[in-house]
């Protein structure tokens, strides 16, 4: 069991705040098994052309996937992943 954090608008188009998921695999699988979970509208702010957006940041323990193996960084049973997307203002 692993548990998914989602942040900022992706709350309001999960209708979550955490999730617990059973799941095995890389964090780009993880996020287009999330989005096959919760819609189209959640895909468009987490995927571009089969890939991470670039707008979203995926932690693993709080580590971020670009310092580790981006999308193929590996997800092990009780890892707490977040989805972040890029936040902006003035």
């Amino acid at each position: 069991m692993i548990k998914v954090k989602f942040f900022a608008q992706l709350r309001d188009v999960t209708g979550h705040k955490i999730i617990d998921m059973e799941f095995k695999g890389d964090a780009l699988s993880l996020v287009i098994q999330v989005c096959e979970r919760f819609g189209e509208e959640l895909r468009n702010y987490c995927l571009k052309d089969g890939h991470l957006d670039e707008d979203i940041h995926v932690m693993i323990n709080g580590r971020n996937i670009v310092f580790l193996s981006g999308e193929e960084t590996q997800i092990k049973e009780n890892d707490e992943v977040a989805i972040i997307p890029k936040v902006g203002g003035g």
